[in-house]
């Protein structure tokens, strides 16, 4: 969890009002921040690492003026368009830029160290210690020039004076010798030769993601700010410059959007993009258990610093303000609105008395089939939900759910299928005595761009049968009498499947629908996953035929 210290005249400066020591723990708590430490000067705070937008005190200051009630609805900001181009070739390492203005925000010595503050805490948690975007804070009288250039150069043929710095260096002697540069230089560098650097006109003014220039350097006295965003996700880097920008912008300042070019398409930034959603009054009041009318959820929705308005008697739209991050589903909008009622406030109710565990007609069909197939002399392998993305693709599976910051290479993505992990479960057990029978039963995660995660659970049963001489009755036939034992009419119909070898392949229809797969794995995919041996192998979608399955 981020702590930054705010100077607490700052902190009351922002908002307009004079506040105890006792109110500003109050407050802060409300908004799940809590004071670590405190002096008359002085307020250490710890923040939740999803509020980026409060690593500043002008962005913490908003929040407050909401609770307080001295300001409510999304900030109205003043935004103008710069005469600033940058082009961008597109360094392989970090291929994304995102670049803006706010004009007017009066640079003294306390609000540099807040500004170092804020960009460090933003490398550290949005940025992955920049490894996921960097920012870069430039004074904008000092460019050299409006044109701006974003590109990868050899480390050998580029001289700058690095920040603080006296004396001109090569970007190669700036990694090796420069503390930013034994730290930072190897995220970007590729072929240990080349790296990104960010140019305005002839001269460099940053070298992403280690250090700037020395030539845009901000000083006390610095009127108008230059922002640089760069990284390997482009969302990223958009939202975090929407983030700073917004947050410079509460000292009075006006934005400017600049153009970037692409090679294949042009854009403004800062986006400033704001998103809605719909949010029905039901909903909000089954989860905090409160009987709040629409006025009284859009007034909480209004002090949280979001636009709402009715859409009809049960529901309301929000407009969320792109420093908002965190938005990313209608709970965290309740959430808001619990923060802005206080949690102290929310009475609590007694529990339900307990009842006893009931099994569903899901598990103990499940239980059923899992006892069936063990009794057919299948052993159950329990996976994980996350597996990897290289199995998958050596599978020809294209479209999955990837995500952004996985722990490990090997753990990278929700799985849409069973398969790749049975296979990899085989090829570790090939030296166990043939023939290998597995089952494994669960989740599966597939795209659905219909749903509004994006997403659907599907649950399926994958089995293989691994042995010299397999054949394709040697699974066909303990799969069709575990699926008969529970009152299934089950089929098969030939087909042709990227998996399985021509000619030995069918379709599984269960009650007159298709449902799954059966077959012989190519030789060229045993290949890729180093198995030796033949594998006829099946799975079958079960998603909800518990419910339809003969008595």
């Amino acid at each position: 969890m981020p702590v930054i210290r705010v100077p607490k005249y700052r902190l009351e400066q922002v908002i307009g009002r004079t506040l105890s020591l006792e109110e500003l723990e109050e407050l802060l708590f409300r908004l799940k921040c809590e004071v670590e430490s405190a002096s008359e000067d002085i307020l250490e705070i710890e923040l939740n690492s999803d509020r980026p937008d409060m690593l500043i005190t002008e962005g913490l200051g908003r929040a407050l003026k909401g609770i307080l009630g001295i300001e409510k609805g999304m900030p109205s900001y003043t935004i103008q368009q710069t005469s600033i181009t940058v082009r961008v070739d597109p360094p392989p390492t970090r291929p994304y830029i995102a670049v803006g203005v706010v004009y007017n925000v009066r640079v003294d010595y306390d609000f540099i160290e807040e500004l170092i503050q804020f960009q460090e805490k933003l490398h550290i948690t949005y940025g992955r210690n920049r490894k996921k975007i960097a920012i870069g804070f430039h004074d904008l009288s000092k460019l050299p020039s409006n044109q701006i250039y974003y590109k990868e150069v050899d480390v050998d043929k580029v001289r700058f004076i690095p920040l603080h710095g006296s004396e001109p260096m090569t970007a190669r002697k700036v990694l090796e010798k420069l503390k930013q540069g034994q730290e930072y230089g190897r995220i970007s560098l590729r072929e240990d030769k080349y790296h990104p650097m960010l140019f305005s006109g002839n001269h460099v003014i940053a070298m992403p993601p280690v250090i700037n220039a020395d030539i845009t350097r901000v000083e006390p006295g610095t009127k108008d700010l230059f922002i640089d965003v760069t990284g390997t996700n482009r969302e990223a880097v958009e939202k975090v410059l929407d983030i700073i920008v917004t947050g410079l912008a509460e000292r009075g300042g006006v934005i400017g959007k600049v153009r970037v070019h692409y090679p294949e398409h042009e854009t403004w930034t800062p986006i400033l993009r704001v998103d809605k959603k719909e949010l029905g009054a039901n909903y909000v009041n089954k989860v905090l258990g409160l009987k709040l009318n629409l006025k009284e959820i859009i007034e909480h929705l209004q002090r949280m610093r979001f636009n709402a308005k009715p859409l009809s008697d049960n529901r309301v739209l929000v407009e969320i303000p792109p420093f908002r991050v965190d938005i990313l589903h209608s709970i965290d909008l309740v959430e808001d609105i619990a923060m802005s009622i206080g949690y102290d406030n929310l009475e609590p109710e007694p529990p339900q008395p307990s009842l006893p565990t009931m099994v569903g007609d899901k598990h103990r069909f499940l239980n059923r089939l899992r006892e069936i197939l063990v009794g057919l002399g299948f052993q159950e392998l329990h996976l994980y939900m996350l597996t990897s993305s290289k199995s998958l693709e050596k599978l020809g599976y294209r479209e999955f759910v990837k995500l952004a910051n996985p722990v490990t290479e090997e753990l990278d993505a929700l799985r849409p299928t069973l398969i790749n992990q049975i296979l990899n479960a085989l090829k570790m057990n090939q030296h166990v005595e043939m023939p290998v029978k597995v089952f494994a039963i669960g989740d599966i995660v597939l795209v659905d761009y219909s749903k509004e995660t994006r997403t659907s659970e599907q649950t399926v049963l994958s089995a293989a049968y691994m042995s010299g001489k397999a054949s394709f009755e040697d699974l066909q036939a303990p799969l069709y009498a575990a699926l008969r034992t529970l009152g299934l009419n089950v089929m098969a119909k030939k087909i042709e499947h990227q998996l399985f070898i021509n000619g030995r392949a069918a379709r599984i229809i269960i009650d007159g629908e298709e449902r799954g797969v059966l077959g012989e794995i190519k030789p060229e995919i045993l290949e890729l996953f180093q198995i030796k041996y033949p594998i006829i192998l099946c799975e079958v979608n079960l998603t909800r035929i518990w419910n339809k399955r003969r008595k």
